[in-house]
């Protein structure tokens, strides 16, 4: 499993074999792009069309925004976690918070084919040991010009975490990226 540093950085991704995509009105800046079915792409690979990982977003029909999330957890064997909760948009950064039930609820992918129950049982103890210390504390990603594209800009209670920043792009599930090591 990954380093305290290295969980922080896909959480990045914060602000699903298939992914969700945006429905009915449009969402806010700074994710309008969802709102025509683009995915962020972190560490995107354009070469081998992957993302370390993949966060999509809806607007529910309440007003609240869910997202829906697929991350590397591990590169060999290849796990790929899936998991969503609430966001809010607050001026131009995705914030949210990471809980025991999001994390309870957490999906994963092993080389490829589903966890097995008791597989998946003791990758949610694990994550939940894991996150136990972001728990109950706002989460906030933006992305900010880098050069010629996008990088995350993760903050933590309001502390903006210059360590965790990834590369970003929006894509289309049509361009045909995966999330993979």
């Amino acid at each position: 499993m990954q380093q305290r540093g290295q969980i922080l950085a896909g959480l990045a991704g914060l602000c699903a074999a298939t992914p969700w995509s945006a429905h009915g009105a449009g969402l806010p800046p700074p994710i309008t792009q969802a709102t025509q079915g683009q995915i962020e792409c972190y560490v995107p690979d354009a070469e081998h069309k992957t993302c370390h990982s993949q966060v999509s977003y809806i607007l529910k029909a309440d007003g609240s925004i869910a997202t829906r999330e697929q991350v590397v957890l591990v590169r060999s064997p290849a796990i790929i976690m899936s998991m969503g909760y609430a966001v809010t948009v607050k001026a131009d950064a995705v914030c949210g918070y990471i809980t025991l039930e999001a994390v309870g609820q957490a999906t994963f992918t092993i080389d490829g084919a589903s966890a097995t129950s008791e597989q998946t049982a003791k990758l949610r103890d694990r994550l939940q040991s894991n996150y136990r210390p972001f728990y109950n504390r706002e989460i906030c990603n933006r992305n900010v010009a880098d050069g010629e594209g996008l990088k995350s800009e993760v903050s933590l209670d309001g502390v903006v975490q210059p360590s965790i920043g990834e590369r970003v792009t929006w894509v289309s599930p049509s361009d045909g990226y995966k999330v993979q090591p």
